[in-house]
């Protein structure tokens, strides 16, 4: 059996792609044990096109399809090859956008797959994923301050992989907030998750310790990031929730989607979107596998 290193090696920042030894480590000691209770989500981008657009492009750059790389796990050595299959496809990829010129159509459709945005509209909480940046949070107030909630959620203690020990991200957030006017009595922060599914699986834990339970909720998170954060909420959360889709202005251009597939950040963060899809996929099914369970204890 594959045994966990005490001190996994991290990674230096989100464009680097969590390896096993990370990923089983932060299952067993960093995030919310909490299961996904729809884990079809794959399948449902398949049949609506979500994927289609990512898919030609891996078409066009030789790469074997990772969505349909095998996501039953029957033994940790399975999710180690999935995972070795998945990092290569994602070196190939990002090494041929470096390379060459693909049709700027195709380019930004890769991109509005993930980022797509509604209009917002009244809700009952607006929910901010924690950042280094006070985009989002900027973002959340204006919506507050508009009337489309009455109570603000913020998550994020920071990324796993980061070694900053300081304030977390969500109460430096919530500070800002205070600071523009929000009553702290309309906030609930969330300072234990270090990753988009924990951010989600750790609030949905607070809520049912505070028996809240929203049924309309304005998200806001970086629009790179909108498909895999309204993935993790509709997977994560035991009852439906209707998802308002919000990003703030985009604040670094090489990653948006005019630019991001002729910058190596902007390269590796959009490439690596879509990967994490099927790494948090490969999680979800090794965590139902009896080799998970142990795992979990």
């Amino acid at each position: 059996m594959t045994k966990l290193r005490p001190n996994p090696r991290r990674r230096v920042s989100n464009l680097e792609m969590p390896d096993a030894v990370e990923l089983l480590h932060m299952i067993k000691s960093v995030e919310s044990p909490r299961l996904a209770v729809d884990r079809g989500f794959i399948e449902k981008y398949d049949q609506s096109g979500v994927l289609d657009s990512f898919r030609e492009l891996e078409r066009q750059t030789g790469v074997e399809d990772i969505f349909g790389i095998d996501r039953k796990m029957a033994t940790l050595a399975d999710f180690h090859n999935a995972l070795e299959k998945l990092h290569a496809a994602v070196r190939v990829m990002t090494s041929a956008l470096e390379e060459r010129e693909f049709d700027p159509e195709l380019t930004s459709s890769v991109y509005d797959a993930l980022a797509a945005q509604d209009q917002p509209e009244r809700a009952d909480a607006i929910f901010v994923f924690g950042a280094p940046s006070n985009a989002r949070i900027e973002k959340a107030i204006q919506l507050y301050k508009l009337g489309l909630a009455d109570r603000l959620i913020i998550s994020g203690r920071e990324p796993n992989w980061s070694e900053h020990q300081g304030l977390a991200e969500a109460e430096r957030m919530a500070e800002v907030a205070v600071e523009a006017g929000i009553p702290e009595a309309d906030m609930i922060v969330e300072t234990r998750s270090v990753s988009i599914p924990d951010n989600v699986k750790r609030s949905l834990d607070l809520f049912e310790q505070i028996n809240f339970y929203p049924k309309t909720m304005i998200i806001v998170t970086s629009g790179f990031a909108i498909l895999r954060s309204v993935t993790d909420w509709e997977k994560f959360a035991p009852r439906p929730i209707k998802l308002i889709r919000v990003a703030p202005p985009v604040v670094n251009q090489d990653l948006g989607r005019d630019r991001w597939s002729s910058s190596d950040a902007g390269r590796r963060v959009v490439v690596n979107e879509y990967a994490k899809l099927v790494n948090e996929a490969l999680i979800d099914e090794l965590l139902v596998s009896d080799a998970g369970r142990k795992i979990l204890g």
